[in-house]
């Protein structure tokens, strides 16, 4: 992001001196425009690795999925057979923690809008 608001500025700057130089027909500060050349490819020529953080990310959001999964599935085991047999996981999420979840939830946490 950081090259894109460099390469943004630098032509921000040519812009600048171009809309200058047809104003004020002062064609001898064209010499600047290949500066400008010059900076873009400097800044976008250059070789960096990149840092590549999702995974990491990725795999600590697959863990506490996968930790609150077997949380879900433990309550749905202690269900009795005769109801959890007709009793899905999503909808025992959807019938039984949503409502859950709004009964210990502060009456004054509001949702920002």
């Amino acid at each position: 992001m950081q090259k894109i608001v460099k390469c943004l500025n630098t032509l921000g700057i040519f812009d600048l001196v171009h809309q200058y130089v047809m104003c004020t027909q002062e064609m001898s500060l064209n010499v600047y425009h290949l500066l400008t050349a010059i900076t873009l490819h400097h800044s976008i020529a250059q070789v960096q690795k990149p840092r590549i953080e999702w995974l990491k990310s990725f795999m600590r959001y697959r863990m506490i999925f996968m930790e609150n999964m077997g949380i879900l599935m433990s309550w749905h085991k202690k269900i009795a057979p005769y109801s959890s047999r007709h009793l899905s996981t999503k909808s025992f999420v959807e019938d039984s923690i949503s409502p859950l979840l709004h009964i210990l939830s502060p009456p004054t946490l509001r949702p920002v809008i």
